[in-house]
């Protein structure tokens, strides 16, 4: 797994700190800023919106669903920009 790579571990969610070897202890941060990939349909985000994590999809979005809370956005997200931040 790539450093930078969401993990999710029940409902902790976390972003792998540098490259994880499959089936190897790694370290992840579960405090602080991340750019995440954004759903395509997402629209812009206005900052401190909360934004959630779909595992399936492997994105962050504007809408629960079947989607993870990742608590707030830090800055706002533009219509058709790859990430949230």
């Amino acid at each position: 797994m790539a450093a930078g790579a969401v993990v999710v571990q029940g409902e902790l969610i976390g972003v792998a700190k540098t490259p994880i070897a499959a089936n190897a202890l790694g370290a992840l941060a579960v405090a602080g800023v991340f750019d995440l990939p954004k759903a395509s349909g997402d629209g812009g985000i206005a900052a401190g919106a909360e934004v959630y994590w779909d595992e399936a999809e492997r994105t962050a979005k504007a809408t629960e669903e079947t989607a993870r809370n990742t608590k707030k956005l830090v800055n706002k997200a533009s219509q058709g920009g790859p990430t949230f931040g």
